[in-house]
């Protein structure tokens, strides 16, 4: 009886280290992803904001061009230009959509943390 009392306390104790051990593991590893989603969402940010300004320096060039030489493009380079403006304009869209949803797993993330 007494080596099986033994042998009980010698796996309790072992159960003890190795589940130390992986706590220890798991909390390392779960900095590592909070430390890694914090890069990623600098850099989302900063990729959203670099594509928005670009954004709005061919919609400032495209209204340049529409104010002051829309007689010199004439229909068809009025239609390109127009083209120009429609495209930017969803891919304007596209960049909102896609920083909402972002913005939206955000929320879903810091809402589960507090659970």
């Amino acid at each position: 009886m007494n080596k099986n009392f033994c042998k009980g306390i010698s796996l309790a104790i072992e159960n003890s280290r190795l589940s130390e051990d992986i706590q220890g593991r798991f909390k390392q590893r779960t900095a590592e992803v909070e430390s890694d989603n914090v890069e990623l969402k600098l850099l989302n940010n900063s990729i959203v904001n670099d594509l928005r300004d670009h954004l709005k320096k061919i919609d400032r060039f495209v209204e340049l061009l529409i104010t002051e030489y829309a007689e010199k493009l004439g229909r068809s380079g009025q239609e390109h230009v127009q083209g120009i403006s429609t495209t930017t304009q969803k891919m304007s869209k596209l960049i909102d959509g896609y920083h909402d949803q972002y913005g939206l797993l955000n929320i879903y993330e810091k809402t589960n943390e507090r659970k």
